[in-house]
């Protein structure tokens, strides 16, 4: 099961909060019909149009009771280092740094991007950046590292 943000909730629902709100609903009524035991799972990376692209858990994992969960998480031991960007428009991204719809980023990967949504708050927070050449992507700071640009 892929419980990711992009996949649940889906990527085309995160601008429609009906449609947020619809798949939250099928995910509660998927869990509700487990018998015994339910294993959710997520990715750490997903191979998507034969490219790798980085998986981050579904935000409705935050919103499950903690008491019923056990879980085996997964911790990269080495995030990637952006490439490097002119100096005058670098600004260093620290992970629990706060970020804001319509900040321009450079990512090490996709390249610039804006953000166009901002998921959960401090080191649990996740973002969704439209990328010219890539479309939207849903990225954990701390783990794809990012440069916010300065305005032009």
């Amino acid at each position: 099961m892929g419980l990711e943000q992009g996949l649940l909730p889906h990527l085309r629902s995160l601008d429609d909060p009906l449609s947020l709100e619809e798949e939250r609903r099928l995910c509660y009524v998927g869990i509700t019909r487990a018998k015994e035991q339910l294993f959710l799972t997520h990715a750490r990376e997903r191979l998507t149009w034969g490219s790798r692209e980085s998986a981050i858990p579904s935000q409705f994992f935050q919103e499950l009771p903690p008491d019923l969960l056990s879980s085996n998480v997964y911790c990269p031991s080495a995030a990637r280092v952006p490439r490097p960007l002119d100096p005058a428009r670098r600004k260093t991204a620290a992970p629990s740094q706060s970020w804001t719809v319509g900040d321009r980023v450079e990512h090490s990967q996709f390249g610039e991007g804006e953000i166009t949504h901002v998921f959960g708050t401090g080191t649990a927070t996740t973002i969704a950046i439209a990328f010219p050449k890539y479309g939207k992507k849903i990225i954990d700071p701390k783990i794809a590292p990012m440069t916010r640009l300065e305005s032009r």
